[in-house]
């Protein structure tokens, strides 16, 4: 046995040796190898994404108002967005974050680059 060998771990299941990946989906959440949750975060992120963007294109067709669009984003994509928080709920969120400022700013049709609905409106909001 050479030194490269010594440090690989060999799991089995009676006869049956496991395959060691780098990234396993369990209950929609990504576990990684090394133990962080980045990719996992950033699934999330992408998903909320998505529900988003479905929830902002709809929104116009049906004229809601602000108060009952910002319930729409806490009952459709914040759930969306929290989902498997517990287990890496610990780690920096600012990209999670960013998706409800990315929202607030499409809602009050702000530029992606103005930042000033985070301090005033919603802040209080979420």
């Amino acid at each position: 046995m050479n030194k490269e060998n010594a440090n690989i771990v060999h799991f089995f299941i009676k006869t049956r040796e496991l395959e060691i990946v780098e990234n396993f989906k369990y209950l929609a959440i990504l576990f990684s190898k090394n133990g962080k949750f980045l990719q996992a975060r950033k699934a999330v992120l992408s998903q909320s994404t998505r529900a988003m963007f479905l929830v902002l294109s709809k929104i116009p067709k049906i004229c809601l108002p602000i108060d009952i669009t910002l319930d729409v984003f806490d009952h459709m994509i914040y759930p969306v967005l929290t989902y498997g928080c517990e287990i890496w709920g610990y780690e920096n969120c600012t990209m999670l974050e960013r998706l409800h400022l990315k929202f607030c700013n499409y809602l009050f049709n702000n530029k992606s680059t103005t930042f000033q609905v985070n301090n005033t409106v919603c802040n209080g909001l979420w």
